[in-house]
Protein backbone atom coordinates (compact mmCIF):
# COMPACT_ATOMS: atom_id res chain seq x y z
CA UNK A 1 0.00 0.00 0.00
CA UNK A 2 1.68 3.67 -0.54
CA UNK A 3 0.58 6.39 1.23
CA UNK A 4 1.72 10.04 0.46
CA UNK A 5 3.38 11.15 3.87
CA UNK A 6 3.47 14.65 2.89
CA UNK A 7 0.01 14.86 4.30
CA UNK A 8 -0.55 16.99 7.42
CA UNK A 9 -0.67 14.95 10.73
CA UNK A 10 1.09 12.07 9.32
CA UNK A 11 4.74 11.48 10.03
CA UNK A 12 6.48 7.74 8.54
CA UNK A 13 8.58 6.36 11.83
CA UNK A 14 10.84 3.91 11.43
CA UNK A 15 10.53 0.51 9.49
CA UNK A 16 9.82 -2.47 11.72
CA UNK A 17 10.56 -5.75 9.91
CA UNK A 18 7.95 -7.42 11.89
CA UNK A 19 5.40 -4.88 11.26
CA UNK A 20 6.58 -3.13 8.18
CA UNK A 21 6.22 0.83 8.71
CA UNK A 22 5.00 2.26 12.02
CA UNK A 23 2.90 5.32 11.69
CA UNK A 24 2.42 8.49 13.65
CA UNK A 25 -1.04 9.15 13.69
CA UNK A 26 -4.56 9.60 16.32
CA UNK A 27 -6.65 6.11 16.04
CA UNK A 28 -9.80 6.49 14.93
CA UNK A 29 -13.16 5.27 17.16
CA UNK A 30 -14.50 3.64 13.74
CA UNK A 31 -15.54 -0.23 14.50
CA UNK A 32 -12.78 -2.38 12.50
CA UNK A 33 -13.43 -5.91 11.28
CA UNK A 34 -10.57 -8.30 10.67
CA UNK A 35 -10.66 -11.59 8.60
CA UNK A 36 -7.87 -13.47 6.72
CA UNK A 37 -8.88 -14.15 3.03
CA UNK A 38 -7.60 -16.75 1.19
CA UNK A 39 -7.97 -15.49 -2.33
CA UNK A 40 -5.91 -12.43 -1.32
CA UNK A 41 -3.51 -14.28 1.15
CA UNK A 42 -3.61 -10.92 3.67
CA UNK A 43 -5.06 -9.83 5.94
CA UNK A 44 -8.26 -7.61 6.11
CA UNK A 45 -9.31 -5.19 7.75
CA UNK A 46 -12.65 -3.15 7.37
CA UNK A 47 -14.62 -0.18 8.98
CA UNK A 48 -18.38 -1.10 8.24
CA UNK A 49 -19.87 2.03 9.31
CA UNK A 50 -17.74 3.75 6.69
CA UNK A 51 -18.90 2.31 2.89
CA UNK A 52 -16.19 0.73 1.38
CA UNK A 53 -13.61 1.57 3.48
CA UNK A 54 -11.15 -1.59 3.66
CA UNK A 55 -7.55 -1.76 3.62
CA UNK A 56 -4.97 -5.06 3.57
CA UNK A 57 -1.68 -6.16 5.00
CA UNK A 58 0.33 -9.29 5.15
CA UNK A 59 0.08 -9.21 9.05
CA UNK A 60 -2.98 -8.45 11.22
CA UNK A 61 -1.31 -5.43 12.26
CA UNK A 62 -0.24 -3.98 9.62
CA UNK A 63 -3.52 -4.32 7.73
CA UNK A 64 -5.29 -2.25 10.91
CA UNK A 65 -2.58 -0.09 10.24
CA UNK A 66 -3.30 0.39 6.71
CA UNK A 67 -6.76 0.97 7.42
CA UNK A 68 -6.78 3.60 9.93
CA UNK A 69 -4.53 5.54 7.06
CA UNK A 70 -7.70 4.90 4.87
CA UNK A 71 -10.23 6.13 7.39
CA UNK A 72 -8.93 9.48 7.14
CA UNK A 73 -8.41 9.71 3.55
CA UNK A 74 -11.95 8.61 3.55
CA UNK A 75 -12.96 10.84 6.27
CA UNK A 76 -11.00 13.77 4.66
CA UNK A 77 -12.70 13.61 1.06
CA UNK A 78 -16.23 13.06 2.62
CA UNK A 79 -15.22 16.25 3.67
CA UNK A 80 -14.22 17.99 0.74
CA UNK A 81 -17.24 16.56 -0.85
CA UNK A 82 -19.31 18.06 1.56
CA UNK A 83 -20.55 14.37 2.41
CA UNK A 84 -22.42 13.19 5.69
CA UNK A 85 -19.95 11.76 8.09
CA UNK A 86 -20.98 8.87 10.35
CA UNK A 87 -20.61 9.18 13.67
CA UNK A 88 -18.95 6.03 15.05
CA UNK A 89 -21.25 4.23 16.90
CA UNK A 90 -18.98 2.11 19.22
CA UNK A 91 -19.40 -1.57 20.37
CA UNK A 92 -21.22 -3.47 17.01
CA UNK A 93 -23.32 -5.97 17.58
CA UNK A 94 -21.87 -8.39 14.75
CA UNK A 95 -18.78 -9.37 13.62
Amino acid sequence: MQVNCRQKNWTKLTPNYTLGFVWDYKMSKYGIIIYWSENDNRFLAEAPELPGCIADGLSYTEAVNNLEIVIEQWLETARMLGREIPAPKGNLLYA
